[in-house]
């Protein structure tokens, strides 16, 4: 039995390097083959050049980066993967207990078992895909018979279905269920609408409805509720059904996570499930359980607990969190503030909440308007009393700037790897097509002939200047704030030295004061982002004109193009208008944070709870571009024919000044001759090198039978030898540079 994957153009799976038993076992556990790269059964690359990688499965698809190219390999063997699940019936987001099918054509369609037929007959049109010629049906095509007793499947001479369950068939239901949904995202949770036996357990997410055995998402019971049993009842009013939603997940009914913010680029926190973050239920006496609540009496308005919290995007920083409470406690139990015992058990329940956070099962709560607030809450949940002693001597002003400083560092590492690898796939890319000539523009005209290569470096030595900063910045960033209390320091002998050994700091802030309340570092991250992306946008901007019909000079990868949805023959750079729209964003959040900071008064103000949201969201939109940006410079193809023909003589009428400078003429007045030519051969309507000797003879008398060269494209490109310039050894010494400058990054 053959199984044909609609991931990988059709291709069997065996026959493109993929054990089936392998396979199977990976999918268990949804794991990726282990050997994506070069051997081992694993599905390879091709090496088109020594350069550049090529795609087996997409006979198309070529890359300038190793990176790319794992990345798109892995796509297929995701895919492959999660096919597969779903034929052995190990994704129970797609098993539908035996009444459901999967269309051996369209694949990803779920489809009920009494309609199947008549899908089938509309799907039959529909070309079968076939075998690439390159990939051969391997020996190992056929599936072991040990394996395929797993796979319930029915294949008739007219009409095939796979079965994506081997269980008993269920009757289907007449409509989707509230619960029924597609696969979650990292930071929703699916919405289980199947009966679960009595005798499993229900998890503490999910309830099970009063009057049918169904049991879903606790979030989803009062419309189910509505829709299933009576849409007149309203859940919200029964008293015994507010006690079986508390019982079930300690949380009221319709105090959803709708106040939950996502940063940009979908970065919300995969580490946590809100319980209502930002709501405190009526009668809990919200300011009591606040690190501040001492001093008040009564709750806070609900709106402004929304308002006031950030735990919905600096949730994010709960590695760094973590990290300066395990070093801090280090420093309280050296002043003898703790006990070593009690630092031992703080330790051990911070290690417990990272697993949690790491796990995805840490659970926010009403009251956690920050990631220090639902730490220290859940640390209280874990150890009792000993976590009270914590935040001895610590406020919330130098705890965040540490936190803040910890994962900028981080983040800053990352950003640098991404730029790293562009640069690197610009310079290998200028290396192999170093003989390709084209135009280069001035005021978008047409100004000298010079190299592909060279306008390819042009853009990564302006990176690697981006990379050179941002390295700087890494050094100031790169401080320790932690131990300067609110605004006045620590009145115990905090060992901040120590904590700077703890956190891999440089150096120790100078003024308690400055510490607390500056944010110089964010503003220098905000302005470098916006100086990367300037730089990126206008690198965007040439290559979409240059893709153009009226161009053609490169053509785009269809990985990182679409298409209209009203005129067929449309193949947009979206991408690369992305790229040139996202410096804008980042430029907004710049010049939004320094208005922010401009009117503030000494120390810390509440208003310095925006510099988290700008940082965060220009660190995941630079993260983006860039890998964006290298999956575009990797794949694009350029159409050589094209941009030579694109040369023209006029290009060449500096050289023809030259040729006059070079007998002795001062370059103004040869430049004024050379104009003069331009303009004679504009007058008769014909091409400068068209020109006859007598022509130019009568413009200067130096002029002679020699100025023949000057006509060759190449030999003005040449002409450029000095260090920078265009000619192929000034382009070689320039990829030598960059190559070297990468080794020392």
């Amino acid at each position: 039995m053959d199984l044909r994957c609609g991931c990988c153009s059709g291709a069997i799976l065996p026959a493109v390097g993929y054990s089936w038993k392998s396979v199977a076992a990976k999918s268990m556990s949804r794991k990726m083959h282990p050997s994506i790269i070069e051997g081992d059964q694993g599905l390879e690359y091709i090496r088109v050049s020594p350069s550049q990688f090529g795609c087996p499965l997409c006979p198309s698809f070529t890359t300038w980066s190793a990176g790319v190219i794992k990345r798109h390999l892995e796509v297929h063997v995701t895919n492959a993967v999660h096919f597969m699940e779903m034929m052995i019936c190990r994704c129970n987001l797609h098993c539908r207990d035996g009444s459901h099918f999967h269309c051996p054509f369209c694949l990803t369609t779920i489809i009920r078992k009494d309609s199947i037929t008549t899908h089938l007959k509309e799907c039959q049109n529909k070309s079968e895909v076939s075998v690439p010629p390159s990939q051969p049906p391997s020996p190992e095509a056929h599936p072991p018979a040990d394996f395929t007793t797993s796979i319930v499947a029915a294949v008739k001479k007219d009409h095939s279905y796979i079965e994506t369950s081997p269980k008993t068939p269920a009757p289907a239901p007449d409509e989707p269920d509230v619960g029924q949904s597609p696969p979650a995202t990292a930071s929703e949770e699916p919405i289980a609408s199947e009966p679960i036996a009595s005798e499993e357990p229900i998890a503490p997410t999910h309830i099970k409805c009063p009057y049918c055995p169904v049991v879903l998402f606790k979030r989803n019971l009062v419309i189910h509720v509505k829709r299933k049993h009576d849409k007149e009842k309203d859940i919200t009013g029964q008293s015994h059904l507010q006690s079986t939603l508390v019982d079930h997940h300690n949380e009221p009914v319709g105090n959803s996570c709708a106040g939950r913010k996502r940063s940009h680029w979908g970065n919300q926190s995969k580490g946590s499930r809100c319980a209502g973050a930002g709501h405190t239920p009526q009668g809990t006496g919200g300011q009591g359980s606040k690190l501040w609540g001492g001093r008040f009496v009564g709750d806070t308005d609900p709106i402004m607990e929304k308002f006031n919290a950030s735990i919905t995007y600096d949730q994010r920083m709960w590695i760094a969190d973590i990290r300066g409470s395990k070093a801090y406690v280090k420093a309280l139990e050296k002043a003898k503030l703790v006990t070593t015992v009690e630092m031992d058990l703080i330790a051990q329940g911070l290690d417990e909440i990272a697993a949690e956070w790491l796990k995805g099962v840490f659970v926010i709560k009403p009251g956690d308007e920050d990631i220090h607030t639902a730490n220290e809450r859940r640390l209280t949940e874990l150890i009792g009393a000993p976590a009270g002693k914590l935040h001895t001597g610590r406020s919330r002003n130098d705890q965040v700037v540490t936190d803040m400083r910890l994962w900028l560092r981080d983040s800053i590492s990352t950003l640098t790897g991404n730029a790293l690898q562009l640069i690197s796939t610009m310079v290998e890319r200028a290396a192999a097509e170093i003989g390709v000539l084209f135009p280069g523009y001035t005021h978008m005209q047409r100004a000298q002939p010079i190299r592909w290569s060279h306008w390819i470096l042009s853009h990564a030595v302006a990176l690697s200047r981006d990379v050179d900063r941002l390295q700087e910045l890494k050094r100031r960033v790169n401080v320790l704030p932690l131990g300067s209390g609110a605004i006045a320091g620590t009145p115990f002998d905090i060992d901040r030295e120590l904590l700077r050994k703890e956190l891999d700091f440089e150096g120790i802030s100078l003024n308690s004061m400055d510490a607390t309340a500056q944010r110089d570092f964010v503003v220098e991250f905000l302005f470098w982002a916006s100086l990367c992306l300037t730089h990126l946008s206008k690198m965007a901007e040439d290559l979409m004109l240059y893709s153009t019909k009226e161009f053609s000079f490169i053509s785009l990868s269809d990985a990182y193009s679409t298409g209209s949805s009203l005129m067929p023959q449309k193949k947009n750079a979206d991408s690369l208008e992305l790229i040139r729209s996202k410096a804008g964003r980042v430029f907004g959040s710049c010049a939004g944070f320094m208005m922010t900071l401009k009117g503030l008064p000494s120390t810390y103000n509440k208003d310095l709870q925006e510099d988290k949201e700008a940082m965060f969201d220009c660190y995941d939109t630079v993260h983006a571009v860039l890998q964006v940006t290298t999956g575009v410079m990797s794949t694009l193809k350029i159409n050589q024919s094209v941009m030579e023909a694109a040369l023209s003589p006029d290009m060449l009428a500096t050289d023809l000044a030259y040729y006059l400078v070079r007998k002795g003429m001062p370059f103004r007045e040869a430049h004024g001759v050379s104009g003069k030519a331009v303009f004679t051969a504009e007058s008769k309507n014909i091409p400068l090198n068209q020109l006859t000797v007598e022509d130019l003879s009568a413009l200067s008398p130096l002029f002679g039978s020699d100025v023949s060269s000057v006509w060759d494209y190449r030999s003005s490109v040449e002409q450029y030898s000095a260090p920078g310039g265009t000619a192929e050894s000034s382009v070689t010494a320039q990829v030598e540079h960059l190559r070297k400058w990468r080794q020392t990054h």
